[in-house]
């Protein structure tokens, strides 16, 4: 109740904010608690919102990678991998650089593993990009979220 609280106010606030890094920042603050909360479709609208608003920025470009990464991530989360697929594909469209990405080839890598119901091959893939980019708290949780899935997908065919 307090996060979805806290997410009101972060929304509320960011509309009446004109300025866009400020309101960016609280989009953000919006995207993560919703994910938190299991609202997916929001977090996405609020990662996407920012990516777009920020792919043409010069300053705030560099930071695009990891929004859609969060995007991708709350994608796998939702449990439709036709919508992920279809993010990845315009994500690549909004910035071209990013098919480049290391956070790119991980969302390819960990939605080719949801997609084969193969845990190993997602922990391997997980295990690697944590070696050269640390995960932290958010990205955690998603992905154990992700992971259990996958574990529940696995127990409904046996």
């Amino acid at each position: 109740m307090r996060r979805r609280t806290s997410a009101h106010s972060y929304t509320h606030t960011s509309i009446l904010t004109e300025e866009s890094s400020l309101a960016n920042k609280l989009y953000l603050k919006v995207a993560d608690l919703a994910a938190l909360e299991s609202d997916y479709y929001k977090a996405i609208e609020q990662y996407e919102k920012v990516a777009a608003s920020s792919v043409s920025n010069n300053l705030m470009k560099w930071s695009v990678k990891d929004y859609f990464l969060k995007a991708g991530l709350c994608h796998l989360a939702s449990g439709d991998q036709v919508a992920t697929k279809r993010a990845l594909d315009k994500y690549a469209d909004m910035d071209p650089t990013f098919p480049s990405q290391r956070e790119s080839q991980l969302l390819v890598d960990l939605y080719e593993a949801v997609e084969a119901g193969d845990q190993e091959a997602f922990a391997d893939k997980l295990f690697q990009y944590d070696q050269m980019s640390k995960l932290d708290k958010w990205k955690t949780v998603i992905l154990l979220r992700i992971k259990n899935a996958i574990e529940e997908k696995g127990e409904d065919f046996s």
